[in-house]
C-alpha cells in the first residue's frame, strides 16, 4: 500500500509538476548550498537546464539536463536530473527513449523518490501504448 505522503507528492507531481519541481529543486539547493554534499553546488547548467524544463522547452532543457549528469556524474542531484531527462522524452512524445531513461534511473538509484515516480510513469506510458 502506497503512503499517503507518497500519494499526494503523485498526486502533486501530476497536477502541477513545475511546482513539484521548483520545490525540489529549492530543497536541493538548499541542500547543495548548506554543505550537505561539500563540492557540490547548482551551476549555471542547471539552471538553465531547469529555466527550460520550467518553460516548456523539453529539447533544450533535455540537453542541458545531460550536460550537467556529463560534467558532475557524482552530483546529489543526479537522481533529479535523469528523472527530468526521462521526462523530458515522454513530454516530447519519444517513448521508447523515455523507458530507457526511466529504467536507467531506476537500475541506479533502486528506491529513490524519484526512481519511484519513474515506474509510474513507465506504466503510465505502457498503459498508454497498449491502449494504442
Amino acid at each position: 500500500m502506497k503512503s499517503i505522503t507518497r500519494l499526494a507528492a503523485q498526486a502533486m507531481m501530476r497536477k502541477n509538476p513545475l511546482i513539484c519541481l521548483f520545490l525540489s529543486s529549492s530543497l536541493l539547493t538548499g541542500c547543495a548550498s548548506s554543505g550537505l554534499k561539500s563540492g557540490y553546488y547548482i551551476d549555471d547548467v542547471y539552471e538553465e537546464a531547469k529555466r527550460y524544463y520550467e518553460s516548456r522547452d523539453y529539447e533544450e532543457a533535455k540537453k542541458y539536463y545531460m550536460q550537467f549528469n556529463e560534467q558532475h556524474p557524482d552530483s546529489p542531484l543526479n537522481e533529479v536530473t535523469m528523472y527530468h531527462v526521462a521526462d523530458c522524452y515522454r513530454q516530447t512524445s519519444e517513448y521508447d527513449k523515455a523507458l530507457e531513461a526511466y529504467q536507467a534511473l531506476i537500475d541506479k538509484y533502486q528506491d529513490g523518490f524519484w526512481a519511484n515516480l519513474a515506474r509510474d510513469d513507465m506504466r503510465d506510458i505502457q498503459v498508454k501504448q497498449q491502449s494504442n
